[in-house]
């Protein structure tokens, strides 16, 4: 599963392979509390069409078996910075 992820000028973008613990790691199993940013201030169209097309292009990979966002690596995006990250979690 390539699951994409957005919240005002962020996004995140991170793959789940067959045997992986899910979003957990990720996440975790705390709710979030209070109204979340994009509630607050909305969310530019430019986000939701950022992350999509890197999903997609990891999609794109998989299918080509080349390399992408592996197991406990997540892309992370802010186009307000602009900054492009890559975070690695040790599995748990």
């Amino acid at each position: 599963m390539v699951h994409g992820a957005i919240a005002g000028l962020e996004g995140q973008v991170t793959t789940v392979m067959p045997g992986d613990p899910g979003l957990k790691k990720f996440y975790g199993d705390a709710l979030p509390q209070g109204p979340s940013p994009e509630s607050i201030l909305g969310v530019p169209a430019v986000t939701p069409v950022m992350i999509a097309g890197l999903q997609v292009m990891e999609v794109v990979k998989l299918c080509l078996n080349r390399r992408g966002l592996s197991s406990g690596r997540m892309l992370y995006l802010d186009l307000e910075a602009p900054a492009l990250e890559t975070f690695t979690f040790q599995a748990s």
